[in-house]
């Protein structure tokens, strides 16, 4: 096959795809050692979908990903989560990520001879979409009912541990915007719809969780996933959220005070002397965002389903001691039936904890961004015939944040989820 009548769809970012030896490789430095018909750039499931409205239906294409070998084939690993979880490339075009080269996809070495001896075989639109149709999504006489359903903040650790539980079916139900995977809990019949969110924060949480439970009408709904948790937590303790609440709602104004003559709004003084907040420093001289408001706080509190609170409760010591037989005793964990904070942005502060989140529930051992509209979607949609339940590991302290417990917790809250399935004490 001629390779000039085949256009390429080259899957690396714009700096890397830039480099002298991309551009040697795709043979794009002259006209002479031009290969193909034309060469595509692409990043992201949008640029793709443009470039694919360029195309005519009967015009000959392949994707080629930069692998980048000489940096343990990062390129290829970048690709294949996108593909493969459905981020950056859906899955009707999966079908066009044929083996090769070793990684499951195409490098750009070699490409050409392989073309030219039918190696490898591009695509048309037509073969892709169908006569041109793409195919449409699923509708809602395809979508089962699933008993159980779960949903995590992040792919990163969080799906990672969960979906090492189940075994996942080769079909995936889509909506157009979010891809759902189903299977059984590994060595059970136990049947569950999973998905991750894509973006952090209740609102996301919620729109999904909503989604979920519209279409899969299940009768439980979790959220497994990491949190920051108070002082007396400790790293990888599973929060089994009694109630959930938020915190950060409520009334600003600015600060006043009486001085006999009505009220003004408060200045600060120092040494006597007037400071103006547009120009506070610290040591170094970095402008110091400096905010004077009165904030009146209000709170919001979802409780968890008494009933589902009354089955898991009584099992929760035995999930506990399951889940800490690989540990040894200094690493062993707790599962707590505690109140958990929910947040609308990530808290790294000292104190915060104690002086914000405390004083309006004092038994709050955790605090993260989902669990209240996880908890309200339930209570809303589909009648509030499912029920939630959240339980997040500590990952940290909401102070001096770091990463180093993420992976544990993301593990033993996965663990929670497969023992509280394997109990069957949900039915």
């Amino acid at each position: 096959m001629n390779t000039k009548e085949i256009n390429i769809l080259f899957w690396d970012n714009e700096k890397n795809f830039l480099l002298r030896d991309t551009q040697i490789g795709l043979g794009l430095r002259d006209k002479k050692s031009f290969k193909y018909k034309k060469v595509y750039q692409f990043y992201s499931e949008s640029e793709f979908d443009k470039i694919l409205e360029e195309l005519e239906e009967e015009e000959l294409f392949l994707i080629l990903v930069h692998v980048d070998r000489g940096n343990e084939d990062i390129g290829a690993k970048e690709f294949k989560l996108a593909i493969e979880e459905g981020r950056s490339i859906s899955e009707e075009k999966r079908k066009l990520i044929s083996k090769g080269g070793g990684t499951g996809i195409y490098d750009y070495d070699g490409i050409s001879s392989a073309i030219q001896m039918n190696r490898v075989n591009p695509y048309t639109k037509k073969q892709l979409f169908g006569g041109g149709a793409k195919k449409e999504e699923n509708n809602l006489n395809d979508f089962p009912q699933i008993d159980y359903a779960i949903i995590t903040a992040l792919y990163e650790n969080e799906y990672q541990e969960v979906e090492k539980l189940f075994d996942f079916d080769e079909h995936s139900f889509k909506t157009g915007t979010t891809i759902y995977k189903s299977g059984k809990l590994k060595h059970t019949d136990i049947e569950v719809i999973t998905c991750f969110a894509t973006k952090t924060g209740m609102v996301e949480a919620s729109i999904i969780a909503t989604e979920m439970i519209q279409l899969f009408k299940p009768r439980y709904i979790f959220m497994p996933g990491v949190c920051g948790g108070a002082d007396s937590t400790n790293f990888g303790n599973v929060i089994v959220a009694e109630k959930v609440f938020i915190f950060q709602k409520g009334k600003v104004s600015d600060l006043k005070e009486n001085k006999g003559d009505g009220n003004q709004i408060v200045k600060i003084y120092y040494d006597g002397k007037k400071i103006d907040k547009n120009k506070v420093t610290d040591s170094v001289g970095n402008k110091i965002n400096l905010i004077i408001e009165n904030f009146e706080s209000e709170s919001e509190t979802i409780d968890i389903d008494t009933e589902l609170v009354s089955l898991i409760k009584p099992k929760l010591k035995d999930i506990e001691n399951n889940i800490n037989e690989p540990y040894a005793e200094h690493e062993k964990i707790k599962v707590q039936l505690e109140p958990m904070a929910c947040s609308m942005m990530v808290i790294n502060k000292e104190d915060y904890f104690d002086e914000t989140i405390l004083p309006i529930e004092r038994k709050t051992k955790a605090v993260e961004m989902e669990s209240y509209g996880v908890a309200r979607a339930a209570k809303v949609a589909n009648g509030g015939k499912t029920k939630s339940l959240i339980f997040k590991s500590v990952m940290d302290k909401t102070k001096l944040k770091n990463d180093n417990y993420k992976k544990k917790a993301a593990y033993t809250s996965a663990q929670f989820l497969k023992h509280l399935l394997e109990s069957k004490v949900l039915g």
